[in-house]
Order: C-alpha cells, then structure tokens, then sequence
C-alpha cells in the first residue's frame, strides 16, 4: 500500500455522498454508460508522505456502480461494496490521484482513491484499524489470511510503525540502482 500510495495522510471525515454521471455516445446522443461514484470529503490533519497539506480539503472516491450498453444494447451492471466512513472520526488514507468526469461539483481542493485494499484505516488511539470490502476479506480467509485486527487487514500496524515503513520505503527509492 506504500509503494502504491502517492500521498498517505491522516484525515477527519466531513462529509460523505453519492455523484451520479452518465456518458452519451457522440454519434445517437443515447447514454451508454453511467457511473456513480461515492465521495468522501476529507479535511487533512497530518500528511505522513506526498504533496497534501495540513487543512487541505480532499474528496476520497469509491466507486459504488458503473453500466454500459453493449453494441446488443444489453446493458451490463455491476454494484461495488462502499466503504461507510464515520463522520468526524479520523483515519489513515493511502492514496492516489484520480481524475473524476466532466460534471463533477465537488467543492474539495483534489479528488483521490485508494491504491488498493485495505486502502482505509480508523484510529483507535496509535492503532490503525484497517477498513476491507467483503470481498477482500473473504479472499483473505480464502488463502487462509487470518484478519489480525477484524476490520480487514491480515497484519496489524500502529502510527510509529507507520512512519518507520514510509521511511524505509524512501529509503529504497532513492538507492542507486545497479
């Protein structure tokens, strides 16, 4: 999750909501596509690695639905579990930029996601609690990965550790390579 994180930041949740987004073709002006995405607004509290600043306001995004029409004009519809984020609380994202479709009326200063899962994890006090979908866990119980702190993760971690990890992870990207 480091190595695939562009920014790591320990942020309190402010808001959360669902944006729909509908794509036409040029040709018929018919919709054939539709997203919706679940966004999470973010204040920044502490930035452990990236460009992010202590007070930026950032929104997080999952993707809750997407469909398209195929050349049958079937249409093909798939829902993802979204991961409900407690307002006021604080959390540790991992994160990564993305570029949300034209008609987006987010009022935050950056749109994000995660790398990948676990991707989210609560605080309880220096301990991270980490947030999984119900299909990472069941992978995880699937090649016999006990989840260490039963929210989603098969390993526990704690904020010193955290720290520890990012440095040494910036400490191999800036070995010479041979």
């Amino acid at each position: 999750m480091i190595r695939g994180s562009q920014a790591i930041v320990r942020g309190r949740v402010t808001g959360q909501r669902d944006q729909s987004f509908e794509f036409r073709s040029t040709s018929s002006g018919d919709i054939v596509a539709g997203l919706t995405e679940n966004i999470t607004t973010v204040e920044v509290t502490s930035v452990f690695e990236g460009e992010l600043r202590t007070g930026d306001v950032i929104a997080v995004a999952q993707t809750a639905e997407n469909s398209h029409l195929d050349r049958l004009s079937s249409e093909s519809r798939a829902a993802h579990e979204v991961l409900k984020l407690v307002g006021g609380e604080e959390y540790i994202f991992f994160l990564r930029r993305v570029v949300m479709p034209p008609g987006f009326t987010g009022s935050e200063t950056s749109t994000w996601g995660r790398p990948g899962e676990p991707g989210f994890a609560r605080l309880k006090g220096d301990t991270l609690q980490f947030l999984a979908t119900s299909r990472y866990r069941d992978l995880a119980a699937s090649e016999g990965r006990a989840l260490e702190d039963q929210g989603g993760a098969p390993f526990s971690l704690d904020l010193a550790s955290l720290q520890q990890l990012i440095s040494e992870q910036k400490e191999q990207e800036e070995l010479p390579q041979s």
